[in-house]
């Protein structure tokens, strides 16, 4: 084993046992008294197992670009990888934003939601599903160039 696994298992087992110890708090940790009994029982130990999941995000997020980072600056070949990427998420987000529309929506609960911000919601939705459609059509044509090798 060379120093770099051994550190990560040793991290790893470390973040497992804090989960573990704070997930046993959450489920066995028992209710807040005021709320026992009624539709909206909460946990004694809620905010402290979001925060640990927040702070398990953040350093998931945070290693992955690091590595990413790490193995497009080493490689030339992964920098043109990485430069064709970005241009393709630019254009489909370019796309996206020119396809949302800024018109409000007659609901109670969006009111004060501003044009801009439609805007932005519009482009999540079209990316997500000119992503999902890509994704579907990618899935049948690898199933169908398999079925013909």
């Amino acid at each position: 084993m060379t120093n770099i696994q051994k550190i990560s298992s040793i991290i790893f087992t470390i973040i497992a046992v804090l989960s573990i110890v704070f997930f046993g708090l959450y489920f066995l940790g028992g209710s807040v008294p005021e709320t026992v009994g009624t539709q909206f029982e909460a946990k004694n130990f809620t905010s402290l197992v979001l925060v640990w999941a927040v702070i398990l995000f953040i350093v998931a997020a945070l290693a992955t670009l690091l590595f990413s980072f790490a193995n497009i600056f080493t490689s030339p070949k992964a920098i043109k990888g990485f430069l064709i990427a970005l241009g393709v998420a630019v254009v489909l987000f370019a796309i996206s934003y020119l396809a949302a529309s800024s018109a409000p929506i007659d609901i109670d609960t969006v009111k004060d939601t501003s044009a801009s911000t439609m805007k932005w919601v519009g482009t999540g939705l079209n990316a997500t599903y000119i992503l999902a459609i890509v994704a579907f059509v990618g899935i049948i044509a690898s199933e169908v160039m398999r079925a013909f090798k």
